[in-house]
């Protein structure tokens, strides 16, 4: 058994001594956290079943949230098409070097996310943000009210990426979702979602 020992009133100063210590050091530890969310926020992902989009080209004109809708609803297909092609580099041995730290994990994750893709459906929220396990608005997200979906939000998209951009960077954002589903890491993750938006930028 633990005995806790209210102070005398002679230990007073000793006391609050020890009570501003125990809240100065919480401040450091609570800032940072805060510091380390916010830098993986700024690389396109956060802790928690969530993640965001990797420096999108900002908009030129305001983008209507249903023609977003639309175009995040067919970057599905292009998911698919897209591991099925790097899969393929994979087993075959020509996958460039440059990522392979990004898609061996993937592919050696005992869950194939071509699986994932095709029995998890998805969500796109047209009228608010997705929002990850510690209830923080993000871009897309493996929380969500539904089982066995994930939510991709296409009102935060169209604030953030400019038309030309919606398509690769909503593809690579549900790769991130799909990976995390699988097993990765949100580090690995995010190595997966940057190659993949630089390959589909490219197209």
């Amino acid at each position: 058994m633990i005995r806790i020992t209210k102070p005398s009133i002679s230990n007073n100063a000793n006391w609050f001594g020890i009570r501003r210590l125990t809240v100065l050091a919480s401040f450091v530890f609570t800032s940072a956290i805060c510091s380390a969310s916010a830098a993986i926020i700024f690389n396109g992902g956060v802790s928690g079943g969530g993640g965001n989009m990797i420096s999108p080209k900002p908009p030129v004109s305001e983008n209507d949230p249903e023609i977003v809708e639309e175009i995040v609803g067919k970057a599905q297909t292009t998911v698919l098409e897209y591991i099925w092609q790097k899969r393929n580099e994979y087993e075959n041995n020509r996958l460039p070097e440059s990522h392979r730290a990004a898609f061996v994990p993937l592919f050696e994750a005992d869950n194939k996310i071509e699986n994932a893709v095709r029995s998890t459906r998805l969500h796109i929220a047209d009228e608010h943000a997705c929002w990850d396990s510690q209830h923080r608005p993000v871009d897309g997200s493996t929380v969500t009210k539904d089982s066995n979906s994930i939510c991709i939000s296409a009102y935060n998209i169209a604030k953030k990426a400019d038309l030309s951009d919606i398509h690769p960077q909503s593809a690579a954002l549900m790769i991130h979702e799909y990976s995390e589903l699988v097993g990765l890491s949100e580090e690995q993750a995010i190595k997966v979602q940057a190659r993949a938006l630089e390959d589909l930028r490219s197209k």
